[in-house]
């Protein structure tokens, strides 16, 4: 037998072994621990460590808010007042009562008050347009009462398919299995007259296609015309009923030819009223602007005379043929 041969492997004593694991799982539990507390080191803080910085600051705001202050709004002009313009830079302009009016009927669509009555109660103020939209009103308004006696067009058009069998072949017109296809179209032309009638021109149009085997054909149109004149007898007929209370009117709501145009008279008259306000108040705030002016020049003389007597009473008294109170009587006359 020849020689065995055997393969040998050399390893490490067990103590270097063990002491190279340890050092390996203290390294590994090392860099968990110490990475973990370095990414969640401000959460250690706020829990463990106390640290409120964080809330403080927002418990400040809320206590002592300071709120953001823009540098546009901060740096505005003042407003401008009297004092703050030039008198050179007023000009004035000499305008007429007629080319004021004039000015005020051309620009001014919305005809309110003075004091702002718009902004108070809008829906009781008249425009131009209060008229029209009277006349127009659906409700109320001409157009809708004149409307109920314009001629109205329909059109309609009916699609049926039917699929029946029946038990009776009698019923079916002699087939079990009925098919049908049935088409119905309408054309009516409608009006309604002064005196409450209803007058109708309809044609009409059928076909039918269908399987019973006792037709001649398979299909059929049929076409006709109508025509119908209704008249009321008790309610609803009579010219004067209908122009007042207009056709198909019901108890307590009336809105005929004639209320409509009486509702159109009464707002046409308070937009008339309206005007004559607005013409009122535009001439009155002119002439009151007059007189401010007139006043207004009246103060500068009476100033003017107040100054004159005031430096001769102040001459005077330096000469001594002046007494103080006198001079000071002056004085307050000036600056009042």
């Amino acid at each position: 037998m020849g020689p065995r041969s055997h393969n040998t492997c050399s390893f490490l004593p067990r103590s270097t072994f063990s002491l190279v694991m340890a050092n390996l799982m203290l390294g590994l539990l090392a860099q968990v621990l110490f990475s973990g507390c370095a990414a969640n080191r401000q959460e250690w803080d706020k829990t463990v460590g106390n640290d409120t910085a964080e809330i403080d600051a927002i418990s400040r705001q809320l206590e002592r808010p300071m709120p953001v202050i823009y540098n546009q709004v901060s740096a505005t002009a003042a407003p401008v007042t009297a004092r703050t313009v030039d008198e050179s830079e007023i000009t004035y302009v000499d305008v007429s009562l007629n080319k004021v009016l004039d000015q005020a009927m051309q620009h001014s669509t919305v005809l309110r008050d003075i004091g702002g009555v718009v902004l108070r109660s809008p829906d009781t103020v008249n425009t131009g347009f209060s008229s029209r939209l009277q006349e127009t009103d659906p409700r109320f308004g001409m157009e809708s009462a004149l409307s109920a006696f314009d001629a109205q067009l329909r059109a309609s058009a009916n699609f049926n398919n039917n699929n029946r069998i029946f038990n009776n072949a009698f019923f079916a017109g002699g087939a079990t299995a009925y098919k049908q296809d049935l088409h119905d179209y309408r054309v009516e032309v409608s009006k309604r007259s002064a005196t409450g009638s209803l007058l109708a021109l309809r044609g009409i149009t059928g076909y039918d296609n269908n399987n019973a085997p006792a037709n001649t054909f398979r299909n059929a149109w049929d076409s006709w015309l109508e025509a119908e004149i209704r008249q009321p007898l008790l309610q609803g007929a009579g010219l004067e009923f209908n122009r007042i209370s207009g056709p198909g009117a019901t108890p307590g709501v009336y809105n005929g030819i004639l209320i409509a145009r009486a509702n159109s008279d009464i707002n046409y008259q308070e937009f008339l009223s309206s005007l004559r306000d607005y013409v009122s108040n535009v001439e009155n705030a002119y002439w009151d602007l007059y007189a401010s002016y007139r006043e207004l020049d009246a103060r500068k003389k009476a100033m003017e005379k107040a100054l004159v007597s005031w430096n001769e009473a102040r001459a005077r008294k330096k000469g001594g043929h002046f007494e103080a109170a006198e001079e000071a009587l002056a004085r307050q006359q000036y600056f009042q």
